[in-house]
C-alpha cells in the first residue's frame, strides 16, 4: 500500500448504500439526496475545543452555517409553528465521505500525503481551520508534534523483519521472537506486541504513535500490523470523535443505529426549548428524538419535565418511598421492619428487640395495656409528653404524604408503562399486517399507492400512542385544578381513539383489511385530530401555570 492509499479509497461493505428521502410537510414534499455536506475542509463554526456533555446551556451556542443541504421540516411539534428545526440526516457513510473530503482538501493546500493529511486532522481533531493557521506559522513544529516525519529527518522507512530464534528479543513482551515490525523512527517491537497496542489505541479516534517515541503510525503500517482494514477502524473512530466535538451533529440514541444527524439552525434550539416546544429530528432509519435532551419523541412533555420523569423512573427513590411508608425501622438495631398484621406489638428479627409500632417505645414500658398504645393518654398537661404527641403526629402525617406521592406516582408511571408496552406491540403487529398487504399486492395486483393507507395508519398510531404514553408523565407534574379535569377528559378521549385504531391492526386477512380501508383511513384522521387536541391542550396548561414540575 502506498502513502497515498488511504480511507479516501476505501469503500467497506458493511455501509449501506443511502436512497433518496421524502420529507413531507403538509402539503409540499422535499425531495432530498443524501449528499454529503459541503468539501470545504473547513470546520464548522459551532466547533468546541472541549469535550462536551451534549446537553444545551443557555449562552453556549453559536450559529452553524455549515453545509448546502435543503432543509428538513419537522412535522410533530408542541405547536403548529412550521420548520422548528432545520436539519440534514446523514449515514456514517456520508460522515466518511465528508472526512475524506476534509482530508484531500488539507493534503492539496498544505502539499501533503493524504496519510500525513489525514494523521494532522486526527491530531488537530479535525479543526481545519486551526491546523492551516498554526501549519502555515510552523510546519515542523506541527509535523513534529503530530508525529508525522519531517523531510530529511529520517532516511530508513517501515520494515518488517524475520529473525531466526534467538536472534531477537522485544522489549514489550521480552520474549525472543522471530518476526517483527520497524517503524521508521528505528524502534522495532514483535508484531503480537505491536498488534496489540495498535487495536488498543483503535478506539480512541486519535493517532497512533509509536510506544517508544512520538512518531505517528500510518494506514500502511496500521493495516500490516493489525490486519487489512484496521486503519479504517481508526476512521470510524474518528467520525465518533467528530461528531461528538461539533456540537450541532447529534447521534441517533436509538439502540444500534449508527445514524447522525447535524442540526443547520443549531443556535435557535434554546429558544424553541424555552417556548415549551420539542425539537424533534428523524434519522435516516425514521428514528425520531429530541436534539435537546437526546430521548425520543416525548412530545407533548417539555424537555425539563421529560428528564425529570425519566430520572424518577431510573431512580431508586420510588423504593426508598415504599420502605418509608410500608416500614419502620427498629429503634435498637436500626433495621427495616414491615408490618404484616394488626398487632402493635412488634419484634425485631434480628436483634429480637419488642417495641411498639405507634410510638416506637420499648414494649415493657406499656404495662397491662398489651396491645393498645397508651402513649397518648397520658396527662395533656405534661409538656414533655404533648411534645412526643406532636412529634409522633408529624411523623404519621409525613407517612401519609409519602403513602399519597407514591400512590400518585404508580398510578401515572403504570398507565406510561402500559403504552409504552403496547407501542412495542402495536409495532409488530403494524409490521406483520403490512407484511400481509405485500402478500396481497403480490397475489391480487393492488398497487403500491392504494395499500399506503397502511402504512400511514400505522404511522398515526405509533406517533399518537407516543403522545398518550408522554401525556401521563405531564399529568403527574401538573397541580390538581379545573384545567387538569379537561386535560384528562381529553387525555381520555385520545386513548379512546388509539385502542380503536389499534384494534384494526388486529385483523390478519389481507382481504378483509383491504376491505375495511376507509375505516382505517376515518379512524387514523379522528386519531390525529384527537391528537392535536391532546398538544393543544398541554401547551394551555402551561400558559395558564398548571404545570408545577413537583413530586
Amino acid at each position: 500500500m502506498s502513502d497515498d492509499q488511504s480511507f479516501m479509497n476505501y469503500s467497506p461493505d458493511e455501509f449501506e448504500s443511502d436512497a433518496e428521502f421524502e420529507y413531507e410537510d403538509d402539503d409540499e414534499v422535499v425531495e432530498v439526496a443524501s449528499a454529503s455536506q459541503s468539501d470545504d475542509g473547513v470546520v464548522d463554526d459551532d466547533y468546541d475545543d472541549d469535550e462536551g456533555d451534549g446537553e444545551f446551556e443557555e449562552g453556549d451556542y453559536e450559529n452553524d452555517n455549515a453545509g448546502d443541504a435543503s432543509d428538513f421540516k419537522q412535522e410533530d411539534t408542541l405547536s403548529t409553528k412550521k420548520d422548528l428545526v432545520e436539519y440534514k440526516a446523514h449515514s456514517t457513510k456520508d460522515l466518511v465521505a465528508k472526512l475524506s473530503a476534509q482530508t484531500k482538501n488539507i493534503s492539496s493546500v498544505l502539499e501533503l500525503t493524504d496519510d500525513n493529511a489525514l494523521t494532522l486532522l486526527q491530531f488537530y481533531s479535525w479543526n481545519s481551520e486551526r491546523l492551516m493557521e498554526e501549519y502555515m506559522d510552523d510546519p515542523d513544529r506541527v509535523k513534529t508534534a503530530a508525529g508525522v516525519i519531517v523531510d530529511g529527518s529520517t532516511k530508513a522507512g517501515s520494515t518488517f523483519k524475520k529473525y531466526n530464534k534467538g536472534e531477537f528479543m522485544c522489549f514489550i513482551c521480552c520474549d525472543e521472537k522471530t518476526q517483527t515490525y520497524q517503524l521508521s523512527c528505528g524502534d522495532e517491537y514483535c508484531l503480537d506486541c505491536y498488534s496489540k497496542y495498535i487495536k488498543d489505541k483503535t478506539s480512541s479516534g486519535k493517532v497512533i504513535k509509536c510506544p517508544n517515541c512520538d512518531v505517528a503510525l500510518n494506514s500502511q503500517d496500521l493495516d500490516f500490523i493489525a490486519g487489512e482494514g484496521e486503519s479504517f477502524k481508526l476512521i470510524e473512530s474518528s467520525i465518533k470523535e467528530y461528531v461528538e466535538r461539533h456540537r450541532s451533529y447529534k447521534w441517533c440514541p436509538s439502540v444500534d443505529c449508527p445514524n447522525v444527524v447535524e442540526i443547520l439552525n443549531f443556535a435557535d434550539i434554546p429558544n424553541i426549548v424555552s417556548e415549551n416546544h420539542v425539537p424533534v429530528v428523524t434519522c435516516n432509519h425514521n428514528h425520531q428524538f429530541c436534539v435537546s435532551c437526546s430521548f425520543e419523541n416525548h412530545t407533548p412533555v417539555p424537555c425539563g419535565i421529560a428528564k425529570q420523569w425519566v430520572t424518577k423512573c431510573k431512580d431508586d427513590s420510588e423504593t426508598a418511598n415504599w420502605i418509608m411508608s410500608n416500614t419502620q425501622q427498629c429503634p435498637k438495631c436500626d433495621s427495616s421492619i414491615e408490618k404484616n398484621g394488626g398487632c402493635n406489638h412488634m419484634t425485631c428479627k434480628k436483634c429480637r428487640y419488642e417495641f411498639c409500632w405507634i410510638c416506637s417505645q420499648d414494649w415493657t414500658s406499656h404495662g397491662t395495656s398489651y396491645y393498645q398504645c397508651t402513649a397518648f393518654r397520658d396527662n395533656p398537661n405534661d409538656k414533655a409528653k404533648n411534645k412526643e404527641k406532636e412529634e409522633l403526629t408529624a411523623k404519621q402525617k409525613l407517612r401519609n404524604l409519602t403513602k399519597n406521592s407514591l400512590k400518585k406516582y404508580l398510578h401515572y408511571y403504570n398507565l406510561y408503562a402500559v403504552h409504552e408496552s403496547s407501542t412495542k406491540l402495536d409495532d409488530k403487529r403494524c409490521k406483520f399486517v403490512e407484511e400481509k398487504v405485500r402478500e396481497l399486492q403480490e397475489t391480487s395486483g393492488i398497487s403500491w399507492i392504494e395499500a399506503q393507507f397502511l402504512v400511514e395508519s400505522a404511522e398515526a398510531l405509533l406517533k399518537a400512542r407516543k403522545v398518550l404514553k408522554w401525556s401521563y408523565a405531564f399529568a403527574y407534574y401538573c397541580d390538581r385544578t379545573g384545567l387538569l379535569d379537561i386535560f384528562e377528559e381529553v387525555q381520555a378521549k385520545l386513548a379512546e381513539s388509539v385502542e380503536n385504531l389499534s384494534k384494526l391492526f388486529e385483523i390478519e386477512d389481507p382481504l378483509e383489511i383491504v376491505r375495511n380501508k376507509l375505516e382505517f383511513l376515518n379512524k387514523s384522521h379522528f386519531l390525529q385530530e384527537r391528537q392535536k387536541a391532546m398538544i393543544s391542550c398541554t401547551l394551555e396548561s402551561i400558559d395558564y401555570g398548571c404545570l408545577s414540575g413537583k413530586d
